[in-house]
């Protein structure tokens, strides 16, 4: 087995010496199982930026170390930074082992499943010894021979009936039905650090299987391998208590330059990624998005989603029909192998009120409070507008001159007498968040951002759409930009499939065919009453027949 697929290649990323190291090498444990480390993104570093809004150690007055910090989140159950490092394992096992870790509810898996190919013929052959840990009885204990020879015959019977069934072409799928659990099997995992440590504490507490345990060893040493200070917080926890002075110069400052030194790695690296890591995107009057991290590229979608196909096509070209298919069917678990990660400023109303409504994306402030910066936004001219009268959420046509001059007048006015409570606070003892409570939502704040690609499509689907909050659409086109650089053929195939696409529902193919039928370029209004798309009491349309307009007029203009 290959132990450096990719050479080595420069990058901005944060790199971690040990886990560089553990790359690509198999821990090989009981009869040939293993797990190895495939990818990784972050490490202990990463840690601390996810737990300080991306500013790092620097942002406290007083000397803090990484371990006293982590010690301190630990006391205090803010879990949330342990979540920003992320493995990329695979694991060779049998069945019955991988359904643990299949089972954790983060975990992000692409088996290979049988349905594609044929299974393995390995599986787990016990031996003598592997009873010695057990409480079995005396007359147990002699029949163990026995007993080893039963588990063989099944094996080698259920082997061979499966054989038998493909051999007369019945279908896999149902052809494996019979194969033993002890049967080993192949999958990728990706699993952010804290809930890799959780399912590795389940498996040595609360499991009765040994060869769990015995994974979930060589998984732990993984993970320290990557982030060893953080992982060590979670063994041995302790109580520390911290007195922190925030340093707000540098909360206020706008990142510059690379982050990291230029360091070595055995991982896939993406040229045009790379230029665009640790610069700023600005958007709106004072906020910007800057990509920091990634983890696998085109490429790695791709052997995700081959571990079920055992075999894959090696060209760029069949690579890009493998991820066209996915996505145009919904295989959607192989682009959950792969990850992007920014540092953002934005408007409190922007991120996080409106955008930690995606659940999937994990997400840093400063610790347990929410940072407010001295800036706030001040809406650009263009955006001064009317409320819609079809859409609630939206915005509707233009306010004349006048009225747009006195609202700026007036949003100025709040925020300048906000920032003066502020002034006047500062040198009291009157804690923070008490004074942030007076500020309004304008004002702008610092998140961390590590999302799927999976998960961040559909964060770009509903929120680059013209129909969404301008604020927002800015936030997810300048994250965008990192997305289609670092993972161009995923991102074509997602405008292509999601993104710019038009579906229809069985009711509006239903009109469809009515209307193509009688050769309309339009469906009339009697359709629409006839499947009750009416609104009587106003004698118009409702909102789906709207929508239906809506997707003939697109189709048209195409």
């Amino acid at each position: 087995m290959e132990t450096e697929i990719y050479g080595i290649n420069p990058t901005k990323r944060l790199t971690v010496e040990t886990a560089e190291a553990e790359l690509y090498k198999p821990k090989t444990f009981l009869n040939d199982h293993f797990v190895r480390l495939v990818d990784y993104v972050g490490g202990d570093e990463a840690v601390v930026r996810g737990a300080t809004a991306g500013k790092g150690l620097d942002l406290f007055k007083e000397d803090i170390s990484a371990e006293d910090l982590f010690y301190y989140l630990r006391m205090n159950h803010i879990t949330e930074p342990f979540r920003f490092p992320e493995l990329k394992m695979h694991f060779k096992v049998p069945i019955q082992e991988a359904l643990f870790w299949v089972y954790q509810r983060s975990s992000r898996i692409n088996e290979w499943s049988g349905r594609y190919s044929e299974m393995s013929d390995e599986a787990r052959e016990y031996t003598e010894d592997d009873f010695s840990y057990l409480h079995v009885l005396d007359e147990t204990r002699d029949k163990i021979p026995e007993i080893l020879d039963l588990f063989e015959k099944t094996r080698l019977q259920s082997k061979d009936a499966y054989k038998n069934m493909l051999s007369e072409g019945f279908v896999r799928e149902l052809a494996r039905i019979g194969i033993g659990i002890g049967n080993n099997t192949e999958f990728y995992l990706t699993m952010n650090l804290e809930d890799l440590l959780i399912a590795t504490k389940t498996a040595f507490y609360n499991s009765i299987n040994y060869d769990i345990k015995k994974t979930a060893d060589s998984v732990l040493d993984l993970a320290a391998s990557v982030a060893p200070l953080a992982v060590k917080s979670f063994l041995t926890p302790q109580n520390q208590g911290l007195d922190w002075t925030i340093d707000r110069d540098v909360l206020e400052e706008k990142p510059s330059g690379n982050r990291f030194e230029i360091s070595q790695t055995k991982r896939l690296v993406v040229p045009e990624a790379e230029k665009m890591l640790f610069k700023p995107i600005d958007i709106l009057d004072h906020g910007w998005v800057m990509p920091t991290d990634y983890m696998g590229t085109d490429s790695s979608i791709v052997q995700a989603a081959r571990v079920s196909y055992s075999k894959g096509t090696t060209s760029v070209r069949q690579d890009k029909t493998l991820i066209r298919y996915l996505l145009r069917h919904l295989h959607t678990s192989p682009f959950e192998q792969v990850s992007v990660q920014y540092e953002m400023k934005t408007p409190i109303f922007v991120s996080p009120r409106q955008a930690a409504r995606h659940r999937t994306a994990v997400k840093g402030y400063l610790m347990d409070n929410m940072p407010v910066s001295k800036d706030f936004y001040i809406p650009e001219i263009e955006q001064i507008r009317g409320q819609s009268k079809t859409n609630m959420q939206g915005r509707g046509s233009e306010l004349d001159d006048e009225t747009k001059v006195r609202i700026i007048k007036e949003l100025d006015s709040t925020f300048s007498s906000q920032a003066k409570l502020r002034s006047e606070l500062s040198n009291t003892n009157i804690p923070d968040y008490m004074v942030d409570a007076q500020l309004g939502v304008g004002h702008y704040t610092w998140t961390t951002w590590k999302q799927d690609l999976h998960n961040v499509f559909h964060f770009l689907r509903l929120r680059d759409d013209s129909h969404a909050q301008h604020e927002i659409q800015v936030t997810a086109r300048a994250m965008g930009e990192f997305v289609e650089s670092t993972f161009p053929i995923s991102h074509e195939a997602f405008l292509d499939y999601t993104k710019n696409a038009v579906s229809f529902s069985s009711q509006e193919q239903e009109l469809l065919a009515r209307m193509i039928a009688e050769n309309r370029s339009a469906v009339p209004n009697h359709f629409y009453k006839d499947m009750g798309w009416w609104l009587k009491k106003d004698d118009k349309k409702n909102l789906e027949a709207i929508e239906l307009d809506n997707k003939i007029e697109t189709l048209m203009k195409k």
